[in-house]
């Protein structure tokens, strides 16, 4: 089930997202003067990407912390 985020998390979604919006921007723009191989934009999907990135985040962090926030055996 979805769960709501707080201000903190939208907006750390919003920078995600806008972060890879940028970084999507300087590959563009780059490739017009240096062509360097097949690449695949991603712009106008950067909610997708930022997301699943905020989702996996957050499970790691449920997953190999305990409690008190020490990490748990790993190996």
């Amino acid at each position: 089930m979805a769960e709501r985020l707080g201000t903190g998390g939208r907006r750390d979604m919003f920078e995600a997202m806008l972060s890879m919006r940028r970084f999507e921007e300087s590959v563009a723009l780059m490739s017009k003067d240096h062509p360097f191989g097949h690449f695949h934009l991603y712009i106008g999907q950067e909610a997708t990407g930022a997301s699943v990135l905020a989702t996996a985040a957050r499970r790691l962090k449920q997953h190999f912390l305990t409690p008190s926030g020490i990490a748990s055996n790993m190996g």
